[in-house]
């Protein structure tokens, strides 16, 4: 079915078309809409392309959600995806390949791409200031690119298990959310940036990582950043690390010997 919208508002309702299951087509008229309304298009399984107006600047929680949707373009306008406690716009559509646009970008929320098993890669434009909790969690990410210096949430890539190569700034200095990388059994080599002063707990428990340079100033090491890393070799802890936390490197199995340098102060049980 073919579906025709004028937009004299402003704001698509919410749950407006959600679980129609032969919606196939959706034509915009007008360029006044900037909101489109949580689970707007939820569930639309016939639903395999979308063209978003330019005039669109929000796309609200799980407006997606489960539909059909194979690709999509995110103009410019479009600065939020979503929010920081519920987002999951596109959570679960699970024939989701193609992200493209998304250069005015600040924000994308919790769960917006969660569940999108066939997503591959992804470019992050330049704007985007928060990854949200489990933004991408469980996806088919096999690599990522990060062109901005962005605050991560908790588990923001956790159980990528294609994901191999991750590229961020050396701007950036936050990666305190918990368990950002946990369980991605295909990362086999990352780089922290030298500038990041927060690992969070968890932050790459389970991962492939088979060697890790923790720069200086990241302070410490989280408790379990590292548990779990059956094929980590290689560690080098910079100077300037204080704090080894619990379990931070628990069944590590293949690492034989790791030098702690002169700043460290406190080594927490079991690590």
């Amino acid at each position: 079915s073919d579906l025709y919208l004028g937009t004299p508002g402003i704001a698509q309702s919410g749950s407006a078309f959600e679980g129609c299951t032969k919606l196939s087509s959706v034509t915009f008229l007008g360029n006044k809409l900037e909101c489109l309304g949580t689970k707007t298009f939820a569930g639309c399984t016939a639903l395999k392309s979308i063209t978003i107006p330019e005039s669109v600047i929000m796309i609200a929680n799980e407006c997606f959600k489960a539909s059909g949707i194979v690709s999509v373009d995110i103009p410019e306008s479009v600065t939020v995806l979503g929010n920081a406690t519920s987002g999951g716009v596109f959570e679960n559509c699970v024939d989701l390949e193609t992200v493209t646009g998304g250069e005015g970008l600040t924000l994308i929320g919790k769960c917006v791409f969660s569940g999108c098993t066939k997503l591959k890669t992804i470019v992050l434009g330049e704007k985007v200031a928060t990854i949200g909790e489990s933004a991408f969690e469980a996806s088919g990410l096999e690599e990522v690119t990060i062109r901005s210096v962005a605050v991560y949430g908790k588990r923001a890539f956790a159980e990528c298990a294609n994901l191999a190569k991750v590229t961020m700034p050396d701007e950036t200095k936050d990666l305190s959310g918990e368990g950002v990388f946990y369980h991605c059994k295909s990362l086999k080599s990352f780089t922290i940036p030298t500038n990041v002063n927060s690992l969070g707990g968890h932050t790459f428990e389970g991962s492939g990582l088979t060697s890790i340079v923790i720069p200086r100033n990241a302070i410490a090491v989280s408790a379990y950043a590292f548990a779990d890393c059956a094929d980590l070799e290689t560690v080098t802890i910079e100077n300037g690390i204080t704090t080894i936390g619990m379990q931070a490197f628990a069944n590590c199995v293949k690492v034989k010997s790791i030098y702690l340098p002169a700043s460290i102060i406190k080594v927490e049980d079991d690590s």
